[in-house]
């Protein structure tokens, strides 16, 4: 097998904190390499190191037997090197077609001379353009809307067409099916396993079904180390791999649920079936709430009631309309019509820090870490202004007071989520909305968030929770709204989440299914 790809020793740290050391792979022509691993392995470090977003401290990196280590990020991209992100990318203020038509003309101008492009040439690049977002599975009435208003699931779809524009050897993707439903992770993997008999691809990816459905080969990185490699079904019966990868054994989370009859079971998770009283306080009801973006209609008579110290969870496709719902109530989006009241408070008209100020607090999906700011000025800035809020926020998340020191930009995504969770605590909040939390995360770190989303309910705090997956939602929800096309379309208690599958099917576009 011919190496396309050649990482040889490569290790990397950042002040005092190793990220990965001795790390080794190689990769042939066409078929896809996975690399797995919990939250704060090293994973995007070693993209980064690998795309040359950063310098590894030592070690090479070959592209088709050439040295690219030192090389920039730009020129690796014209070997071939391309790379998506784990936070989806695009230039939202164009069109679809446009944001894809750009890398094409960029990658023509640099083979000829001057900046004059002849209507022949550009008619074959538009072609071409037309001929990748097919490929991807964007169809033509898409083209001309703006990339900003496509759906979580679009976007991350016109990240792979842009990267392809760049004509790539090596398609490195990160965490491309993260905050998508089902049947868009299915449309992804399609996707992804197709490109595989063309180009070749390494991903980072925590969706185990992905995994094994378009894997050649899986490395599994833990602690800055390669732990396992082999096969996908090499790989997920290696004891080491389930020790660090799901922080437990399916034996012992078992055992725990058996041995306790107020706890069934339902796919990986528990669920707390036992009964609760909860604090007084008020419930967020929202009452025939319509809001637009520009003259777009985004939600159409939004009525529900969140209870207080209780979970209500939303439950949706991508451009269901959950994340404004959220953005609506903080003000974020400012409601054209309906009613927003916490208790006898009505929050519709107010701004987003007087909303603040009644103790609402946002946990956004994208996080809205201080990249430049340390771990503990992040907590600080929140409203950590006693060590007793900050050692309370610490006492939470274990990992944060170790990386106290360590700048936002520099912690793994998982870190970063606690980080979000940690200015919360601090804040003190009555009502909390989470969106898409476990986004992203290994199966360890959503066992963190669900146990952090019922220490919450058990301390009467009101949760909105937004989330993707039926498991986690089942596991921790009092409450479930089914939303689609900016509407709630149900309304279900989480038992009844097995007995609906048609509604699920219809609204959700997919199967009830574990995956």
């Amino acid at each position: 097998m011919t190496a396309v790809l050649e990482i040889d020793d490569l290790s990397k740290q950042f002040g005092d904190l190793h990220v990965f050391d001795g790390i080794s792979l190689s990769l042939g022509d066409r078929g896809v390499h996975t690399i797995i691993g919990p939250n704060g392995a090293g994973k995007t470090t070693l993209f980064n190191c690998i795309t040359g977003v950063h310098r590894p401290d030592t070690g090479r990196v070959r592209l088709n037997g050439q040295d690219v280590t030192r090389a920039s990020v730009v020129s690796r991209v014209r070997r071939g090197l391309v790379r998506t992100f784990q936070i989806s990318r695009v230039f939202d203020g164009m069109s679809v077609f446009d944001n894809v038509l750009m890398p094409l003309q960029k990658e023509h101008l640099r083979s000829r001379p001057g900046f004059f492009i002849t209507g022949r040439e550009r008619g074959r690049l538009r072609a071409r353009c037309s001929e990748l977002l097919a490929e991807v599975g964007i169809d033509g009435s898409s083209h001309g809307l703006s990339a900003g208003s496509l759906s979580y699931g679009d976007r991350r779809t016109l990240e792979v067409a842009i990267a392809l524009a760049c004509n790539p050897i090596v398609l490195c993707l990160d965490e491309p099916t993260a905050g998508l439903g089902v049947a868009e992770a299915e449309n992804m993997a399609d996707l992804v396993g197709r490109l595989g008999q063309r180009l070749t691809i390494l991903l980072v990816e925590h969706r185990m079904s992905m995994v094994h459905r378009v894997s050649e080969e899986v490395t599994v990185l833990a602690y800055g180390s390669i732990i396992a490699r082999g096969t996908p079904a090499q790989v997920a019966d290696d004891q080491r791999v389930q020790d660090v990868y799901l922080g437990r054994t399916g034996e012992h989370v078992q055992t725990d649920a058996a041995e306790d009859p107020s706890m069934t079971r339902l796919g990986g998770l528990t669920v707390d079936r036992r009964p609760r009283e909860h604090a007084g306080g008020g419930d967020l009801v929202l009452t025939d709430v319509n809001s637009f973006y520009g003259s777009s209609h985004v939600l159409h008579d939004v009525s529900l009631v969140a209870k207080e110290g209780q979970v209500t969870s939303l439950l949706g496709r991508n451009g269901a309309g959950k994340t404004t719902t959220l953005a609506t109530i903080v003000g974020l989006v400012r409601a054209r019509s309906g009613s927003i009241r916490l208790g006898d408070r009505e929050l519709s008209k107010l701004p987003t820090h007087k909303i603040a100020q009644r103790r609402i607090a946002l946990v956004p999906e994208q996080r809205w870490v201080f990249p430049d700011l340390t771990v503990e000025e992040n907590i600080q800035l929140a409203g950590a202004n006693t060590a007793e809020l900050l050692d309370e926020a610490y006492t939470e998340f274990p990992a944060l007071r170790e990386r106290r020191q360590a700048k936002g930009s520099q912690l793994s995504g998982g870190q970063q989520q606690m980080l979000a969770l940690a200015r919360v605590i601090v804040r003190q909040p009555d009502v909390v909305l989470l969106d898409e939390p476990t986004q992203g995360l290994s199966p360890i770190y959503v066992d963190m968030i669900l146990e952090y989303i019922r220490r919450l309910r058990a301390a009467g705090v009101t949760v909105i929770l937004v989330e993707q997956a039926l498991d986690a939602v089942a596991a921790v929800s009092d409450t479930v709204y089914v939303m689609s096309d900016g509407r709630v379309q149900a309304q279900l208690d989480p038992s009844q989440l097995d007995d609906n599958e048609e509604v699920l099917a219809r609204h959700l576009q997919i199967r009830h299914q574990q995956t």
